[in-house]
């Protein structure tokens, strides 16, 4: 039994004596702050680009406008959604480190104890450990720098951009040390007691708090984050796409293609393929409806607009609900038509009766729609649809005109040719198909989720590498006793038996409150990210399941040594 010098020599010699713990607490510190790192770093500004190069970025007087402000609040939280994961994975880092402090606290109370029973003051055994806590902060943070580079050079690479300066970054990674840094500063002093000489070494309840805190907070981040599944919808119809823009008159150039487009093929506003449309302010002529406890007929919702042709219903896959949808005779009707979506029809008209009432745009003035159908269409899948209101108006296109077009066609049937286009006064601006389209949106998205993927992947290693050493620390801990009890006769089997039990009640509550943190960490994601965020609780299942093989996994040489060694060497072997 050596004793510790208050320099450096000390704590390398610890360093040597106890090399695994100092290899997980710094594997946990540099593979949470490069995570940490390069999740903050990507929440900055200007990472991605946030609009396709055809759709028109808006301005205030543009209709486009409400889509490229939905775009961007939805850039916003995700950034958002980053710095937010960033600070959870620094304080559960944090967390861990001060488990693995307490685990050394431990292995040394022996030497503590026998320190301060010899006279040596609590300044001295705090000045060596704060000595030794220093060196290691000084390691972590040179290597999780070096590694936190390699990775940011990585993400450049992977996701081009200006990440900007990480202020953020630089005082989030200052979180990862403290716990460490205080227990093994200050728990000297509080165990080094004469008393400790004889008790067994390691604090029981010290790792009981920390191993229920560390699987309750760890466990459910990871669960949370590590099995989202993809967070794109994919595309329920797969269509071909030509994106116009009309360079006269909108009303003449509709007109001219509606009257030449071959038959399956439809027209509308552009976006509509992706459910995205402009954002507007409406009046409804609810009937009898309320607005809190006060009786209104006028109800008045933010909906998002679609013009398009006939044949726009049926290839996107809408439902017919109730009433009709819109023909080609709704272009010379008198009175302009409407057809609404659920969600419009249930909180826009009396009883969700929307088929034969009213509906007016604030910006037309007193032109009043009357609604003829109601439809149940697919979930938008546009980058920014989550931001956008769930209500829908869809409109005749040529009772109300968009610049900016979108001919969709599904597979076998030819789109116009360019001269057909050019002559009734549009202008091509791209071919695609809605899968490419898909893929360009999902971009924009697949960022998140690699790195959603990344802070899952991180706080599962935490959670399962510190859970384990914490077991293996309360194993190694009660040797002492164990020993005990086998000298006076007691089995194997109803040592095993004990030990189970009280590992499982560890295991149980540590679990039941991953699952109640995890639903609710996971209902504010998917609050953030949108509703793409699927998931259920058997994922959070899979994920506390592997975290505690992990962890049985590290503990099983602790376990081993208790069931195969003699009582003589379990109450002579120091813990």
């Amino acid at each position: 039994m050596s004793f510790p010098s208050p320099s450096v020599w000390g704590a390398l010699h610890f360093a040597r004596r106890h090399w695994r713990l100092v290899l997980a607490t710094v594997g946990v510190a540099l593979v949470a702050a490069a995570a940490l790192d390069i999740l903050t770093r990507l929440g900055q500004p200007g990472v991605l680009a946030d609009f396709p190069s055809w759709l028109p970025r808006g301005d205030a007087t543009d209709r486009f406008a409400p889509i490229a402000t939905s775009r961007a609040a939805t850039i916003a939280d995700q950034q958002t959604l980053l710095r937010a994961t960033a600070v959870v994975l620094a304080i559960l880092s944090g967390l861990a480190l001060a488990g693995l402090g307490v685990i050394r606290a431990g292995r040394q109370g022996h030497d503590t104890a026998i320190h301060r029973a010899v006279g040596a003051s609590r300044r001295v055994l705090r000045t060596a450990a704060g000595l030794e806590a220093a060196c290691v902060v000084v390691l972590v943070t040179t290597a999780a720098a070096a590694l936190a580079t390699f990775g940011w050079s990585w993400a450049e690479r992977t996701w081009p951009g200006s990440p900007g300066s990480a202020p953020f970054a630089a005082s989030a990674l200052a979180l990862l040390p403290i716990g460490a840094a205080i227990v093994a500063t200050l728990w000297p002093g509080r165990v080094g007691s004469a008393r400790r000489i004889h008790a067994p070494s390691g604090p029981p309840l010290e790792l009981h708090v920390a191993g229920l805190l560390l699987g309750v907070g760890a466990a459910a981040v990871a669960a949370a984050l590590l099995l989202a599944p993809n967070v794109v919808r994919r595309p329920v119809t797969t269509l071909q796409l030509m994106h116009l823009r009309a360079d006269r008159s909108p009303p003449a150039t509709i007109a001219a293609l509606l009257s030449d487009l071959a038959p399956g093929l439809a027209l509308a506003s552009a976006g509509t393929e992706l459910g995205l449309g402009a954002v507007e302010q409406a009046t409804t002529d609810c009937g009898q409806c309320r607005i809190g406890s006060l009786p209104a007929r006028f109800l008045t919702p933010r909906v998002v607009t679609f013009a398009t042709s006939p044949d726009t219903f049926g290839a996107i896959g809408a439902r017919l609900l109730a009433g009709r949808l819109l023909t080609p005779e709704d272009a010379q009707a008198s009175e302009p038509v409407v057809v609404v979506n659920r969600a419009l029809a249930a909180n826009g008209f009396e009883a969700a009766g929307a088929v034969g009432r009213r509906l007016l745009l604030d910006a037309e003035g007193s032109r009043w729609y009357r609604v003829v159908g109601v439809v149940d269409t697919p979930t938008p899948t546009g980058f920014g649809a989550a931001q956008l209101p769930a209500e829908q108006a869809w409109f005749a296109l040529p009772q109300r005109p968009a610049a900016f077009m979108t001919v969709m066609g599904r597979p076998g049937v030819t789109l116009p040719a360019d001269a057909l286009v050019v002559g009734a006064g549009a202008e091509v601006l791209e071919r695609t198909s809605l899968a490419a389209l898909a893929r360009v949106e999902a971009s924009r998205l697949r960022w998140l989720h690699t790195l959603l993927l990344l802070a899952g992947a991180t706080a599962l290693g935490v959670a399962a590498l510190t859970a384990g050493l914490l077991v293996a620390g309360w194993l190694a801990a009660v040797r002492p006793e164990v020993g005990v009890r086998r000298s006076v006769g007691a089995t194997r089997a109803r040592i095993v038996r004990e030990l189970g039990a009280h590992l499982a009640r560890m295991a149980a509550i540590a679990t039941l409150g991953a699952v109640v943190a995890g639903s609710g960490f996971r209902a504010k994601l998917a609050e953030i990210a949108g509703p793409q965020l699927a998931w259920s609780p058997a994922q959070l299942l899979v994920v506390l399941a592997a975290m505690w093989c992990v962890a049985v996994a590290l503990a099983a040489l602790p376990a081993t040594a208790l069931l195969r060694w003699s009582p003589s060497r379990l109450l002579s072997a120091e813990s």
